[in-house]
């Protein structure tokens, strides 16, 4: 092509077909958002009421234990999985909601819907799926189906150029995060009947989370439209789990009190950096989209 010619994309789509695409694509991301937030209301407040007494736990998530087949008892060993099911259930949340409005501008954030639905199947070999309950499946297909609408041909357009320093910061914390992930992963896969965290798939909810954070931390280091919103799911996901553990470091599945500290440290730099690499983009590309 000629250095002094510029490559215009036209689409040719009939506006008609646009709109129905668009229609069907903002339908099914609203029926998710709404589904996933209403029927897992109670999981989802679990971020703002892991640091309640326990035996306020015990008694508001008595239903949420019984649907999981564990007897209900010293509810604060559950803690740190539910922090993992609920951070995953927000990442996906923060995702789809961010789509309501010009989501062409808000490409990863999509990939962190979509492609957080997709990563958490990466475990369903090592568990006993028919203890899945089928809609996870469905959710799992119209998410699926929601990246295939995106405006932005999500599928054809994944991350082709990250930023060097969030890309190196983000493998420093891959190490010791599939290293959380093989570990849990395994314990679900050879785990007994006796154990209610392995009657309730709770190590696997570890692994899916850690899934989950390795496939943000790469959003968020990326160069797709929207990325900015994924530096703050990592940050969210990190400090998140990093308290967990400072708070509850003697309960099943936590890292300990300095692993703690290491993450909201780790999540704290990421946000600093991320922002950084912010507004050192709209410094030099200020009439540009950069996050």
């Amino acid at each position: 092509m000629d250095q002094g010619k510029a490559r215009i994309a036209v689409d040719t789509t009939p506006p008609t077909q646009v709109s129905r695409r668009a229609l069907a694509f903002r339908t099914i991301v609203s029926v998710l958002f709404l589904g996933v937030t209403v029927t897992f209301w109670k999981v989802n407040l679990f971020p703002f009421l892991a640091w309640a007494p326990d035996g306020f736990l015990e008694t508001f998530y008595a239903s949420q234990l019984e649907f999981d087949h564990i007897t209900i008892g010293d509810f604060s060993s559950h803690t740190i999985h539910y922090l993992a099911i609920a951070a995953t259930h927000w990442s996906f949340m923060f995702g789809l909601a961010w789509q309501l409005r010009r989501p062409m501008n808000k490409v990863a954030p999509m990939w962190q819907a979509t492609g957080g639905m997709a990563v958490v199947t990466l475990t369903y070999p090592f568990v006993d799926v028919s203890r899945i309950p089928p809609p996870v499946f469905a959710v799992i297909g119209l998410a699926l189906l929601a990246g295939l609408l995106h405006p932005a041909n999500l599928f054809r357009s994944p991350p082709r150029s990250w930023d060097r320093r969030m890309l190196t910061l983000g493998a420093i914390a891959a190490v010791p995060t599939v290293w959380l992930i093989v570990d849990q992963v395994g314990l679900q896969a050879s785990g007994v009947e006796g154990d209610p965290h392995w009657q309730g798939l709770h190590y696997n909810f570890m692994g899916e989370y850690g899934l989950v954070l390795l496939l943000v931390l790469a959003l968020g280091a990326s160069a797709l439209p929207g990325w900015r919103y994924s530096v703050w799911t990592g940050t969210f996901l990190t400090v998140l789990m990093g308290a967990g553990f400072i708070t509850h470091p003697n309960v099943v599945s936590s890292q300990g009190a300095l692993w703690g500290v290491t993450m909201v440290g780790f999540g704290l730099a990421w946000l600093a950096l991320g922002e950084r690499r912010y507004r050192r983009s709209a410094d030099t590309a200020p009439l540009a989209y950069s996050g």
